[in-house]
């Protein structure tokens, strides 16, 4: 099959890496043609032949957006991502495909103006909703609102892909990942495939959209009832398993006071108060351990997002399983220097303990707790 070289494709130039050519070489040529015609440019240009055929064959280099020359021909930007992809099965596979999304671009671009609309609705909903969600102060509101926010994101993400705006899917697929446990694999390979599509500058297709909205159906019902309420009734209630019964601390044989070692139920979830200084009364053992566990709560996904990066920062793998634990606190303890920690231990685990060092008197987070 001859061509033209200012409008050869991928497979007339390299065959070995592109394939053979086909019906959808001419799906090619005729993106090239199309191009020409609405930006009175040709999608790849030089001074000589073989800088043309460099920029063709590269699957890093990306044509200039129609929108790009002139913004009125935006709407033809997502056409041309499969009119002049480098991989000849990400193109239309027929001219009647490619016909037929010409005709429907009236229809396509109404829905367009809708979606845009939406999504500037979705944004503020989202902003006040994760406004809502950081001034919680009962386990009860984090869930509500949290509930809110997965929505509005899932919303939010399924919206970008129709409109094909790819980097905003990303940046909402990210957000999203502090929100799952059981369904970030899935999440992982979806932000794998826009970060793909990016690089190769192709659209979002219908039945990535299709699968996206399962993933984002299964996040959300994760979500629901995903926290138990914390119930107090008057005042929490310490059990009293502790290594001392005692209500003042007691001294070793060799005269070093011991931990005093509590447990507070919240909903059937024991967390283990330690006393490290030895000199907190019952009363401010059980106000601390309350009010730091309440302060952990309501500034979750803050504590989540610090953890995430400072468990990568340090080079341990970011498992679903350790993603759990930090939603998770079982132990809080108290030390002299003023610093509380509260944090998840599992002695079975690689990473035996994940959490933070807080302050007592401002509550702020003044570093991570990770050691193996």
């Amino acid at each position: 099959m001859g061509y033209t070289p200012l409008y050869a494709a991928p497979e007339h130039l390299m065959p070995s890496k592109y394939g053979h050519t086909d019906a959808r070489t001419d799906i090619w040529q005729l993106g090239v043609t199309f191009y020409e015609l609405l930006t009175g440019k040709l999608p790849f240009e030089g001074y000589t032949y073989e800088e043309v055929f460099g920029k063709i064959v590269d699957e890093d280099y990306k044509f200039t957006p129609p929108s790009k020359i002139n913004p009125g021909l935006a709407k033809y930007d997502g056409i041309f991502e499969r009119l002049l992809a480098k991989k000849k099965e990400d193109r239309y596979p027929s001219v009647d495909d490619f016909l037929n999304d010409l005709k429907n671009l009236e229809e396509s671009e109404k829905r367009k103006a809708e979606l845009e609309v939406e999504v500037e609705k979705l944004k503020k909903s989202l902003s006040e909703s994760m406004t809502a969600l950081k001034k919680s102060t009962s386990a009860e509101e984090i869930m509500r609102n949290r509930r809110i926010v997965v929505e509005t994101l899932g919303k939010l993400a399924l919206t970008y892909a129709e409109l094909n705006r790819k980097a905003e899917l990303l940046n909402t697929l990210n957000d999203l990942k502090f929100y799952t446990v059981q369904n970030l694999g899935g999440l992982s390979n979806a932000i794998s495939t826009v970060e793909a599509l990016i690089r190769e500058n192709l659209p979002v297709k219908e039945d990535f959209i299709e699968r996206l909205k399962v993933l984002v159906h299964s996040i959300k019902r994760e979500n629901e009832g995903r926290y138990t309420q914390i119930s107090y009734q008057r005042e929490p209630t310490f059990s009293s398993r502790s290594k001392t019964t005692q209500q003042k601390p007691t001294r070793s044989a060799g005269g070093r006071k011991r931990d005093v070692d509590k447990y507070i139920e919240i909903d059937g979830k024991v967390i283990e108060f330690k006393d490290r200084t030895g000199e907190l009364s019952p009363d401010e053992m059980e106000k601390l351990a309350r009010d730091a566990y309440t302060f952990y709560m309501n500034n979750i996904e803050k504590i989540v997002q610090f953890l995430t990066r400072e468990v990568e920062r340090k080079g341990y793998p970011l498992t679903p399983q350790l993603l759990e634990r930090v939603r998770n606190p079982n132990r809080i303890s108290m030390w002299k220097n003023g610093n509380v920690r509260i944090y998840n231990h599992d002695s079975k685990d690689q990473i035996k303990k994940v959490g933070i060092v807080i302050d007592r008197n401002t509550f702020e987070i003044k570093r991570s707790v990770i050691s193996r």
